[in-house]
């Protein structure tokens, strides 16, 4: 069921953006627009402007804008339809039926579902790391990594025991129908038999949240030397791979009080930074960086530290992000840690005052691929050195600013 669009573009006129926006911000009057210090990064001096003509917000320093509709959904955390109820319910309009959209209203209950069964696995997970005793190969390893029980408590970590049908009975007697836990992405089908069986078996798991705080997958780790290191979910109802941010739901207000985030690839990538103080990180699921993440970060924040490993998988992984970062123009440096460390190893060896220190000193990201690309090879000979121009040429071509193409263009041809 959604809202009728008629209603929707009915609200959009009749709210005053202005007073809506009162509510939450002291905005002052600037010739025909109203300007504040934007509620969404710090700043001192305003640039979060008001048009009451154009019925828009724009901010000139993180960029965020649009409709009414659009700030209720950033200030208050809420989905399209909730900003709709806000926004009416402070001008006085009351809200009409919800109209029939079977396939949209289809989609979102299978979502909840799947999220209802991600939820009583988490816990039962949970319980299996806290007390079982198989559950203690997990303690000893998290024990081994220095992870507190207050983070565990806080990444809501559990263990998977190493049985085919544990889970799937236990969400029987949750009462949950077998079609339902199939489709959840909790089990898989063996292809003889078509029987299913436990999907996560004898691992550490972590749960991905979207950025409301529901469980929409996992990641399970092996414990016990598996050819694969880590298992995750298939896509669901609830859960698109390479459209949510791991750890996002945790430090999303973080990223937007300091103005940028740190990127990083796995889990404990995230989860020990965040353990030692460093909130402003978030972590691409292990998988190459995708358009749908780098707009959902944007909202937070407009510049990112990308710090990947710094081995050769790590360098491209990060190359390939920051073409896609660039493409939405976002501000991008590199951290690669000394010793192509990663940030988990790092800063439980030197500390996170050692780790903010590197930080501080990541690279601009044209300086970073310059590097790379000159690595290995004689610049002597011009043969290479127009190979070394041609693998830097792609980055220089994503950055939209002709002045900053012309100066790193500049750049790559003195190297």
């Amino acid at each position: 069921m959604r809202y009728p669009q008629t209603f929707i573009d009915d609200l959009r006129r009749q709210a005053d953006i202005v007073r809506v926006i009162q509510d939450y911000v002291q905005l002052k009057k600037k010739g025909a627009n109203w300007m504040a210090c934007c509620p969404f990064h710090k700043e001192k001096t305003p640039s979060f402007s008001v048009s009451p003509v154009k019925e828009i917000f724009y901010c000139f320093g993180c960029h965020k804008g649009g409709s009414v509709f659009n700030f209720v959904m950033e200030i208050e955390r809420v989905s399209f339809p909730e900003a709709i109820k806000i926004v009416a319910d402070k001008i006085g309009m009351p809200l009409p039926k919800m109209v029939d959209d079977s396939r949209f209203e289809a989609r979102r209950q299978e979502a909840d579902i799947v999220i209802q069964l991600n939820s009583w696995a988490m816990e039962w997970w949970q319980q299996q790391l806290d007390s079982s005793n198989e559950g203690r190969i997990a303690r000893d390893y998290l024990k081994q990594r220095e992870i507190s029980d207050e983070t565990q408590k806080t990444f809501r970590l559990g263990y998977a025991p190493d049985s085919w049908d544990a889970l799937s009975n236990y969400l029987r007697n949750k009462g949950a129908p077998q079609e339902h836990i199939e489709r959840s992405g909790l089990v898989a089908k063996k292809e003889d038999t078509n029987r299913s069986y436990d999907r996560f078996r004898g691992r550490l798991m972590v749960p991905v949240f979207d950025a409301q705080g529901r469980p929409i997958a996992f990641g399970g780790r092996t414990l016990r030397g598996e050819d694969a290191k880590y298992i995750n979910s298939p896509e669901t109802a609830a859960y698109v791979k390479g459209r949510n941010l791991f750890g996002l739901n945790l430090t999303r207000d973080e990223i937007r009080r300091q103005g940028f985030a740190i990127l990083v690839e796995g889990f404990l990538d995230l989860i020990v930074p965040y353990q030692f103080g460093v909130r402003n990180v978030v972590a691409s699921l292990g998988t190459a960086l995708t358009h749908d993440q780098v707009k959902l970060l944007s909202r937070f924040a407009r510049k990112v530290v990308v710090n990947y490993d710094g081995d050769r998988a790590g360098v491209q992984a990060a190359k390939k992000a920051i073409e896609i970062l660039l493409a939405e123009d976002l501000e991008t440096k590199v951290l690669v840690l000394p010793d192509n460390a990663d940030p988990d190893e790092y800063i439980r060896k030197f500390g996170v005052t050692e780790y903010q220190r590197q930080r501080a000193q990541a690279q601009p990201h044209i300086q970073f691929v310059i590097d790379s690309a000159l690595r290995d090879r004689n610049l002597h000979r011009p043969a290479e050195k127009a190979e070394a121009v041609e693998e830097v040429l792609p980055y220089i071509r994503a950055v939209n600013s002709r002045i900053q193409k012309r100066e790193y263009f500049d750049m790559a041809m003195d190297a």
